[in-house]
């Protein structure tokens, strides 16, 4: 029998653990700012919570209480295989552009632990001193930044085949870094900005930046702010998974639905605390000066109300963060490269994606699949880094924002399968489910479909670039669309006709060459 470990409080800290992380509270504050805050109150009500739910019910039917294979399982269950092979398609393939994120910021972090600089942008100026036009400064800095993400990410890659147990080790030490400097971000932060000391509040912290479309972020771009909320909703991906560990925790089915909910209240309690703090102690002009890809490491030195530039103390605590990121982003890269590869070709069908992508060596790791993987990621870095245009200082930031634009788009097609799929369970009378949090069907199945709006139009506007963003730029706009094209509607088709060619055309074929023998046997006789 299971041996139950967890207890509430563990199980609270696990949802908060698996969630959070300082990375996307920095990417939606460069977002949005100041509007942050309220973003994150209204994506865990109308995103993380719902999707708790959904997540436990699904965990708590009769007929899956052996499965642990989570969204996957769930979706073939509700949706039939075919559709569940999407939806657990889909899935893993976010996870492949998010490794596109994950490595040039590796590469990033490493630059400002040995230049306590981001050498990239340096890079483009010097070259638009020594005359070279400002687009092809920034071009030659993002070229270089994806071949250095593209050898870390082979580097990752051959280790992951390799299945070294110490990647556990460093992904843990840097995880749990990550996690501490983030806590620590929020009780200095609130300290320094007590009302006490009122005179380190930054200047920026006003009405004015609470209006979403403000002259400092989407300059009355209403597309352009819809755009950006699939980076809300990614800041609470994961959540998913806590449905996974409700066969350890001590207590009934009442004990697991309480202690849910108390982490999803307490992460965004967290992440609503962490957006209030950097927008009263960081002016939302600087981070819009650093850039996305800036602004992870200068936040610290900036609370402390140091300059890197002028003080050993802003220098060593540059430094550090930076270390801690790289540290964190390289074990989370080894672990992501192989994690979801091998869940997602060893649960479904093998004769979905076929003999070679599916085969796996004798650590059950796909290494096929892998080297998949890796062509995807360097056609991705490769497409940004030579399109990438603009100032100087700027492009590394805009290549991160294409990638996560895409990245944070994509992700949120799973979910949609998730939702229609518990849209069918509970339209079901004879399914057996033990937690149900909203008893009445046809309320829940409001809700349910409440969200698959909102989450289709969060799809919508994140794949589409508004109609301004062209007008401004359009070789910018035409990479964003493409990348988002490829990572939804490529991604999918290519999906289905996966499913097509190795699984309904040879049952046809089956099917036909049995009817066949058939005719013969009953013309014989």
């Amino acid at each position: 029998m299971r041996r139950k470990s967890f207890t509430k409080s563990a199980l609270v800290f696990l949802v908060f653990a698996i969630v959070f992380s300082f990375r996307n509270i920095v990417n939606n504050q460069s977002q949005f700012g100041v509007m942050t805050l309220v973003l994150f109150l209204i994506g865990g009500i109308i995103y993380a919570i719902p999707i708790t739910f959904v997540s436990i019910e699904f965990n708590s039917i009769k007929k899956l209480r052996n499965n642990e294979a989570g969204l996957g399982g769930w979706c073939i269950y509700s949706l039939g295989e075919k559709n569940g092979f999407i939806a657990s398609w889909s899935s893993y393939f976010a996870n492949v552009f998010f490794f596109a994120t994950l490595a040039p910021f590796a590469v990033i972090s490493v630059s400002f632990v040995i230049m306590g600089n981001n050498g990239f942008d340096i890079l483009a100026s010097q070259l638009v001193a020594k005359g070279i036009s400002e687009n092809n400064a920034t071009r030659y800095s993002t070229m270089l930044l994806s071949l250095f993400a593209i050898l870390l990410f082979w580097f990752t890659t051959y280790l992951s085949k390799k299945g070294p147990n110490w990647i556990k080790h460093v992904t843990n030490i840097g995880g749990m870094a990550s996690l501490f400097l983030g806590l620590i971000f929020v009780v200095v932060g609130l300290c320094i900005s007590l009302p006490i000391v009122y005179k380190q509040v930054s200047h920026s912290w006003s009405w004015e930046f609470f209006n979403p479309l403000n002259e400092h972020f989407f300059k009355g771009n209403t597309w352009a702010f819809m755009s950006a909320l699939p980076w809300v909703f990614f800041a609470y991906n994961g959540i998913e998974t806590i449905a996974v560990f409700q066969k350890d925790l001590k207590g009934d089915h009442k004990a697991f639905k309480v202690a849910a909910i108390l982490g999803n209240v307490f992460t965004i309690i967290i992440m609503v605390l962490c957006g209030l703090t950097m927008s009263l102690v960081i002016d939302q002009d600087l981070l819009q000066k650093w850039g996305m890809s800036n602004s992870y490491y200068r936040v610290f030195p900036a609370l402390l109300n140091l300059d890197p530039a002028t003080s050993v103390w802003g220098q060593i605590i540059l430094r550090l963060t930076a270390l801690i990121f790289a540290v964190n982003t390289f074990g989370a890269l080894a672990f992501w490269t192989v994690g979801p590869a091998k869940v997602f070709y060893s649960e479904n069908p093998k004769q979905a994606t076929g003999k070679w992508l599916s085969k796996l060596d004798h650590n059950g790791i796909p290494t096929n699949a892998l080297n998949f993987q890796f062509i995807t990621v360097v056609v991705l870095l490769v497409l940004v880094g030579t399109t990438t245009e603009g100032k100087p200082g700027e492009g590394t930031s805009d290549f991160l924002v294409t990638i996560t634009q895409a990245t944070t788009s994509l992700a949120i097609v799973p979910f949609l399968y998730l939702f229609v799929g518990y849209i069918r369970i509970r339209l079901k009378d004879k399914v057996e489910i033990e937690m149900c949090f909203i008893k009445n069907k046809y309320v829940a199945i409001g809700f349910a479909v409440m969200i698959i709006a909102i989450l289709g139009m969060a799809l919508f506007f994140g794949v589409i670039p508004s109609p301004q963003s062209w007008e401004e730029n359009w070789k910018s706009s035409l990479i964003s669309l493409t990348l988002s094209f490829l990572g939804t509607v490529v991604s999918m088709a290519f999906a289905y006709f996966m499913w097509y060619w190795n699984v309904d055309r040879k049952q046809k074929k089956f099917s036909s060459t049995t009817k066949g023998k058939e005719k013969s046997v009953s013309t014989r006789t």
